[in-house]
């Protein structure tokens, strides 16, 4: 399949664009969950001549296509493509001319901000290490690693899917280009079945802008296993608004061993308010992706002083 998609891929063909010094104008949707931003930016990344990529709400050619067919959101998208073909086919001067290469709508917000390149260069990174759960404690995200001497291990079940969730593909999505956000209730979530970690509450707004991360200490206890991982804004009341989300999936793993998970979680662009947490849950299932085994499988998150588990978040 790899091979058979490599041909067809754009990015085989960075190294020929960029001989011919072509200007390449891209659009992509943060929800586009078929074919997610990450991969495209990576290839931006890699573009040496004119280039612009405009990174918006929705999902797959919904930024592109309701405007135009129903007259719905906004034409930003094609009014860009009009004036890059413009300026880079007929010379002629206009917004695009002089615009900088990355924009980015900030999700839930009307704004867009515009970057000099990819990765943003002012973008810096925050860690923040997981702290286990206890029996009247949920999981912590710290600033400070775990160091207990003793460790700890939390346990999730696979039978089921929680409250944790992308929802309903493509619609989900979709709502989101029209400001209506994916929400979940942290606190009602399953136990058994998945585990968060939060924040404090934030002393002032989160900009966050590019791709989050978890690195992730697991012991599966099947033989295929599949996590995935939410991002949350949650407020004071409980109420999560999905900001991203990430997934890994091994069809093929060795039950009972200790290993790291790293996952990538999609690019966006999210303010998380001053006094809301952010929060990391994490469980087995999702309506997007398709589970290798129908087995309710364990899996173990171990915490240890030599090997942290972290989430890492770039932001302005």
């Amino acid at each position: 399949v790899i091979d058979w998609a490599l041909i067809r891929s754009p990015s085989t063909y960075t190294d020929m664009l960029n001989d011919n010094n072509t200007a390449v104008y891209l659009a992509k949707a943060y929800g586009d969950d078929l074919f997610q931003p990450n991969s495209l930016l990576d290839m931006f990344s890699e573009l040496s001549g004119p280039k612009r990529i405009d990174l918006v709400s929705g999902t797959h050619a919904t930024a592109e296509l309701l405007p135009t067919l129903l007259g719905a959101s906004e034409d930003r998208i094609w009014n860009n493509v009009y004036d890059w073909f413009d300026t880079h086919l007929k010379g002629q001067s206009n917004a695009m001319t002089h615009a900088a290469p990355v924009s980015m709508k900030v999700k839930f917000k009307n704004r867009h901000e515009d970057f000099a390149a990819w990765p943003i260069p002012q973008a810096r990174q925050t860690t923040w290490y997981l702290h286990p759960r206890s029996l009247f404690d949920t999981g912590d995200l710290e600033s400070y690693p775990y160091s207990s001497w003793l460790g700890a291990t939390n346990t999730i079940n696979a039978w089921a899917g929680t409250l944790f969730s992308t929802q309903v593909p493509l619609l989900s999505q979709l709502l989101e280009q029209f400001e209506i956000p994916t929400l979940a209730d942290i606190s009602a979530a399953s136990d058994f079945r998945s585990i968060y970690f939060e924040t404090d509450r934030l002393s002032q707004t989160l900009k966050i802008r590019g791709e989050p991360s978890v690195k992730l200490q697991v012991k599966p206890r099947h033989n295929k296993i599949q996590l995935v991982a939410y991002l949350y804004d949650m407020d004071f009341w409980g109420t999560g608004k999905l900001i991203t989300h990430g997934v890994v999936t091994l069809p093929a793993t060795q039950s009972g061993q200790l290993q790291t998970l790293d996952l990538e979680m999609v690019t966006t662009a999210y303010d998380v308010p001053a006094g809301h947490r952010v929060v990391l849950a994490i469980d087995t299932r999702d309506p997007q992706y398709k589970t290798p085994t129908s087995t309710a499988y364990y899996v173990d998150f171990e915490f240890s002083r030599n090997r942290q588990s972290v989430l890492r978040i770039p932001h302005l």
